[in-house]
């Protein structure tokens, strides 16, 4: 019995799939309890809204395949055909997998979980462990699953007529009609957080907010709940444009359209639209100045979130869907 590697590389092929398997399980324990997984971005609650298996199995069955392929090195060593035949069977079909699953963040959720990302890297390493023929043959099917994946069209034409005006979550009806704004945002930016404390009082401006996660309510007096709205049609909308942070903010004008993006150029251009005095009452409450509303800064870390990532350390700012 061999592997394609010498046998200390066996020994530590066993040393970390059990590694794996009590990472998972650490991971089951904290789901049993807190209700939600660990993870370490926002990617997580997104690609897990979009799963119809719930967290607990996933990492039940990824908890029971690192587990068996612990075992099956132990048999293997002690000179089992069949175990060793499982094992590379298993690690195969692990790397199709997690090429399925990476595939579909990258193309369908459009994001990223850094848990999915880690239990991923744990199978490759245990393919790599297992010798260069077993590394060679998961590279070939990881390939192999993601480009098919990759030539494969999986939105509806339902999904592909969605505009952004799909996306609204709520609206606020202002005096004035033009021009019209809609804002994008996230739940855990405060940066956002922000700009909508900026518009609430300005009842002057018509105003639709575009979540880019789940979110319950957003607290502006006199807005009118859309019956549904769909996370990815914003989500597509700021990809299509190639902008990955928020807050954004879309001005419609007649057949003039204006985008935005960064907190401190969508105050100066709020300035713009309100009247002196609303200016004036508005930087009282917010304690804005002139200074800092003209001070714009391209950078992202100062002005505004990742679509990707959550910002504040995880702060709910504006209260969230629980996921279903």
């Amino acid at each position: 019995m061999y592997y394609s590697q010498p046998k200390p590389f066996l020994k530590k092929l066993g040393i970390f799939a059990l590694f794996s398997s009590i990472i998972v399980l650490v991971q089951i324990g904290i789901i049993l309890i807190q209700g939600d997984p660990l993870c370490l971005n926002q990617g997580c609650e997104i690609v897990e809204q979009l799963n119809k298996v719930p967290p607990l199995y996933f990492n039940l069955a990824g908890f029971v395949f690192f587990l068996i392929i612990f075992l099956g090195v132990r048999m293997t060593k002690r000179g089992s055909t069949p175990a060793r035949a499982l094992v590379l069977v298993l690690l195969t079909a692990g790397m199709g997998a997690e090429a399925v699953l990476v595939s579909f963040q990258h193309l369908i959720a459009r994001t990223f979980c850094s848990y999915c990302l880690i239990i991923c890297a744990f199978v490759v390493l245990l393919n790599v462990l297992a010798g260069w023929r077993q590394a060679l043959r998961g590279l070939v099917i990881f390939c192999a699953v993601g480009a098919a994946f990759f030539s494969l069209e999986f939105r509806t034409s339902a999904e592909q007529t969605l505009s952004y005006q799909d996306g609204i979550l709520a609206t606020r009806l202002g005096t004035q009609t033009e021009p019209q704004i809609h804002l994008f945002f996230s739940s855990t930016c405060s940066h956002c957080e922000n700009i909508i404390q900026l518009l609430a009082p300005q009842k002057s401006l018509t105003v639709a907010f575009h979540p880019i996660d789940s979110v319950e309510a957003v607290d502006v007096p006199g807005i009118e709940k859309s019956a549904t709205y769909s996370i990815a049609a914003n989500r597509n909308f700021l990809a299509s444009l190639g902008i990955n942070e928020v807050p954004v903010l879309l001005l419609k004008e007649k057949d003039q359209y204006t985008v935005l993006k960064g907190k401190h150029t969508i105050q100066q251009q709020i300035d713009k639209l309100i009247t002196p005095q609303q200016e004036e009452e508005s930087r009282g409450k917010q304690d804005i100045s002139p200074t800092s509303s003209m001070n714009t800064d391209p950078g992202m870390s100062n002005d505004g979130c990742s679509v990707e990532e959550d910002c504040e350390d995880w702060t709910n700012l504006i209260p969230s869907r629980s996921a279903p």
